[in-house]
């Protein structure tokens, strides 16, 4: 059964002397099968151009997170810590093949927490774009809260 849970979201852009910050929260839903976490969510673009729903794999054991998107965004990303994964990103604005190397991706749960930090580097035609990190928390409590007070 899906469990509602609040999302925080603070991702860092860093390309050459630029670094850009952003941090955004969602409630969506929890839910677990075979060993697998899934988080989803709906995020609408500051652009306008239409609504994105989220789906994050979480697997514990093989320490890897699926990011996967469709709407206004459609993409499927992988991070596996060490390892370079590709991916088709297709935005209103056009659409491209990006390789994503994940350096760290670091996975941490307790009773009513689940911690994601993924930090990892995008190319495109074969070129550093730039460098990232993503944080993600989930709290599945806090949500009880969060309405109660809303």
């Amino acid at each position: 059964m899906a469990e509602k849970v609040l999302i925080k979201i603070l991702s860092e852009a860093r390309a050459g002397e630029e670094k850009e910050n952003m941090e955004i929260d969602y409630t969506g839903l929890l839910n677990r099968r075979n060993g697998v976490i899934y988080i989803r969510y709906d995020e609408v673009a500051d652009t306008g151009t239409g609504l994105t729903s989220n789906m994050i794999k979480i697997y514990p054991d093989d320490i890897k997170v699926e990011i996967n998107k469709k709407g206004a965004i459609t993409s499927h990303m992988s991070f596996v810590s060490g390892e370079k994964t590709h991916t088709f990103y297709e935005t209103p604005f056009g659409a491209m093949n990006l390789a994503i190397y994940a350096r760290q991706v670091d996975i941490e749960e307790t009773q009513d927490t689940i911690h994601v930090f993924m930090d990892y580097s995008i190319d495109a035609n074969y070129e550093t774009v730039s460098d990232n990190s993503i944080d993600i928390t989930v709290r599945k409590k806090a949500y009880i809260i969060f309405e109660k007070y809303k």
